[in-house]
């Protein structure tokens, strides 16, 4: 076998190929020629079967963005080969915008994303989406100050932890979910999965006002 980057000249032979079948493959966009050349013996004559070319088109690159998506949310896919479309294999799991890229995660589990350039190369990757823990329960108010009182917190998703968004109203505890007042205010309480899914509620807390006034009192 012999290849060039002209159909009518400069033909060389391409090293190790001398079966009568032959695999070309080629790094880097290009159009090659190929023919099969055939020596008869013993005369020595050769003759070349016609030119045939092939064309290497780049591939797209690597899917960009995040792979992991939480039910009920989105997450936008990236692509650096711009004006190509994309496709999700299960609508039902991981629905996508054919040119924004956008992922919906409908329901748990995986999702196989195409994104196909002009050219009809592809690129490929696999998107997971992660359920989302339901609604928190438990008491949405507490007092905080002098009168400071708690409310358990819980969730029907197991393996979370628990934070404050402001820990000068209201603390909560990583693995109880124990939320203790401290001052007036609104934090926002966050039970979040190791996958990033989390739900939220938000807490009053009201101080309660210290007493003042004498500590005794003469009988009548």
């Amino acid at each position: 076998w012999q290849s060039s980057s002209s159909a009518t000249s400069g033909f060389t032979n391409i090293s190790g190929a001398t079966n009568a079948v032959y695999m070309p493959t080629l790094s880097s966009p290009a159009t090659i020629y190929y023919r099969n050349t055939v020596t008869c013996t013993p005369s020595g004559a050769t003759s070349n079967s016609s030119a045939q070319d092939i064309t290497y088109l780049a591939p797209p690159s690597a899917i960009g963005g995040s792979l992991a998506v939480c039910m009920g949310s989105t997450t936008t896919l990236t692509n650096s080969t711009s004006g190509g479309t994309w496709v999700s294999s299960s609508p039902s799991v991981a629905a996508i915008g054919s040119t924004s890229g956008v992922v919906n995660g409908v329901s748990v589990g995986t999702a196989t994303i195409t994104y196909t350039a002009p050219s009809g190369c592809q690129a490929i990757a696999q998107v997971t989406v992660n359920p989302q823990p339901g609604a928190i329960s438990g008491a949405a108010s507490i007092c905080g100050g002098t009168g400071a009182t708690t409310a358990t917190l819980t969730n029907g998703m197991s393996g979370g932890s628990w934070t404050s968004s402001n820990t000068l109203f209201a603390t909560v505890g990583t693995s109880s979910g124990v939320v203790t007042g401290v001052g007036n205010g609104n934090p926002v309480i966050t039970y979040a999965m190791p996958t990033g899914c989390f739900a939220t509620t938000v807490m009053t807390v009201t101080a309660v006002p210290a007493i003042t006034g004498a500590a005794s009192v003469c009988m009548g």
